[in-house]
């Protein structure tokens, strides 16, 4: 399906995004109860959720009901993100190391479907604006999460967090100024961010020690900056020669 056009059979639309807040609230329910949470980080991954969705097709241009959000692999990376991410905005005063186990757990699901959702829309092209913006929001999410359980887990000072604030601004840049963005033409370019996510999430396992996980922090940080800097760079060239065509 090419942007714009009709949804393909494999692909799903904004109609199914109820089916994937319901599946939000009910894991982020069991793993509440399993590890006796309480009802906080459950309200957390709906307002996370709620957020993220409103704010894409806020910013989305030609959105509509039947812009689709990817395929059915794209309800299971959308929950466990919004999951992980009520659970880092409200964890428990100590992780335990089963907790830090099973988050290390679901990140690495999370990013393994991502990876698979994004070889899969490039060839199978079930993607619009909003699924792009979608994607690239809950991957930010996934990353800021990861790197607040890194600082809740005490491995490292509060400075990992902003980390993530540096990602969530260049994406927050794309996201808001839809007009002066253009997607870079090297097919590799969405796995970098992947990448970083995949090495900051090394560091939250729990037999990383503190200086092995600030090495592998500081490499995400230099990703992080390098896909920053490129979607910038694109950002302001494109723009440029949009003027000079006006």
């Amino acid at each position: 399906m090419k942007i714009g056009q009709g949804l393909s059979d494999g692909a799903l639309n904004v109609v199914h995004l109820p089916l994937c807040l319901f599946i939000t609230i009910s894991l982020s329910g069991l793993f509440s109860l399993a590890f006796k949470l309480g009802y906080m980080p459950i309200v957390i991954s709906i307002c996370i959720f709620l957020s993220v969705v409103f704010l894409v097709a806020i910013f989305t241009s030609k959105f509509h009901s039947m812009s689709s959000i990817g395929t059915r692999l794209s309800l299971a990376h959308i929950s466990l993100t919004c999951l992980l991410g009520g659970v880092a905005v409200h964890p428990p005063p100590e992780i335990p190391i089963m907790m830090l186990w099973s988050i290390s757990i679901i990140a690495t699901t999370s990013i393994i479907i991502s990876t698979i959702e994004i070889w899969l829309t490039e060839k199978v092209q079930y993607s619009s604006a909003f699924s792009q913006q979608l994607e690239r929001q809950i991957n930010g999410v996934l990353f800021f999460s990861i790197a607040l359980f890194i600082y809740a887990s005490g491995k490292v000072s509060g400075w990992v967090i902003a980390i993530g604030v540096i990602n969530h601004a260049t994406l927050f840049y794309t996201l808001i100024f839809p007009n002066h963005y253009k997607k870079p033409l090297k097919s590799w370019y969405p796995f970098l961010r992947l990448g970083m996510i995949i090495i900051i999430t090394l560091a939250l396992l729990p037999i990383i020690t503190s200086q092995i996980a600030l090495g592998f922090i500081l490499i995400s940080l230099g990703l992080c900056l390098a896909a920053g800097a490129t979607e910038i760079r694109f950002s302001l060239v494109y723009n440029h020669i949009h003027k000079i065509r006006k």
